[in-house]
């Protein structure tokens, strides 16, 4: 097989699979709707009070992210979700449980900081220890 062969291949190739993974312009202003929409109710980390989070007792799961981030704002509904069960369920409140979520673009000297790679992510952050990139 030729090269020119070969090229003409991976171009349809890219062509027929390209639109199978996008959305459409419409799709997208819904999630960044959404995911605004979900980033009012959610309990946002000013920047100037990580270390006294990291300091509380209890366990802060922390949601790194970025307004911008497709990833981010895929998942800050759920993240709002899991946060209203948490703040309604007092044994876990009472357990000094707390989900917080901090926006990296505002703030990226402190991102940079945490030692975030640009990629939206959760730790969990408790009492001298980190525990990175809980999995879904």
């Amino acid at each position: 097989m030729n090269s020119h062969t070969l090229l003409l291949i991976l171009a349809f190739l890219a062509l027929v699979c390209a639109p199978v993974n996008a959305l459409s312009s419409e799709q997208k202003k819904a999630r960044k709707a959404a995911s605004e929409e979900a980033d009012k109710d959610i309990f946002h980390l000013p920047a100037n009070k990580i270390v006294d989070w990291v300091k509380k007792p209890g366990t802060t799961l922390l949601f790194l992210g970025a307004k911008w981030c497709t990833f981010t704002q895929k998942f800050t509904p759920k993240w709002l979700e899991v946060q209203k069960k948490v703040d309604a369920d007092p044994e876990l409140k009472d357990s000094g449980f707390r989900m917080v979520k901090f926006e990296c673009t505002l703030n990226e000297s402190q991102a940079c900081d945490i030692k975030t790679d640009g990629t939206s992510n959760e730790q969990t952050i408790a009492p001298a220890r980190m525990a990175d990139n809980i999995a879904d």
